[in-house]
């Protein structure tokens, strides 16, 4: 059944597939890399951690250093110079959340109404005939097998057109996700 939907959207709902089968690749890389991200985020954080420690260590070294320049200077009588102070600010890393998306590539739109609909212009056909009471010419035939055939014509026409669109919705919602 796959094939004739894909002949019916003209190669779309292969490439539903295919789309649906990339999102699922990268959502298992995803998941996959998740632990890692989360694990160097705990990793940053507690490097960030260590270098606000040092940083305070350094501070502390840097005023000392101060004093003793400044009680040096001031034996020596050179002027006083201003020690710039390192400042540092922090970049919140953003909270990693997982979540599987199971995708469903199987497409509401049915053939099935067309036969249904073929067999309710048979249906209707041949009510219409028996009311003629055996008054049935080649001219009445003809009338019934066009009017049978189009109607059936139609019901495939319209039935593609929404298996076209469903397609085109689902491609739609499967690049959505993907840019999420």
């Amino acid at each position: 059944m796959g094939f004739f939907k894909n002949v019916f959207t003209l190669g779309k709902y292969g490439k539903l597939e295919n789309e649906i089968k990339e999102l699922q690749k990268l959502v298992e890389i995803y998941e996959k890399a998740s632990p890692d991200f989360t694990q160097i985020i705990k990793l940053q954080n507690r490097v960030t951690d260590l270098l606000q420690e040092q940083r305070k260590i350094a501070s502390k070294n840097l005023y000392l250093a101060k004093t003793i320049v400044l009680k040096v200077k001031k034996r020596v009588g050179d002027n006083q110079k201003n020690v710039l102070i390192d400042e540092h600010f922090l970049i919140k890393a953003p909270k990693v959340k997982s979540k599987k998306n199971i995708y469903n590539t199987e497409l509401n739109s049915s053939f099935d109404d067309v036969g249904t609909d073929f067999f309710d212009l048979i249906n209707t056909s041949a009510n219409m005939l028996e009311k003629k009471n055996g008054n049935i010419n080649e001219k009445d035939l003809i009338a019934h097998g066009v009017m049978i055939g189009v109607g059936a014509l139609l019901s495939g026409f319209e039935a593609l057109v929404d298996l076209n669109d469903e397609v085109r919705e689902k491609r739609q919602a499967v690049q959505n996700k993907k840019l999420k």
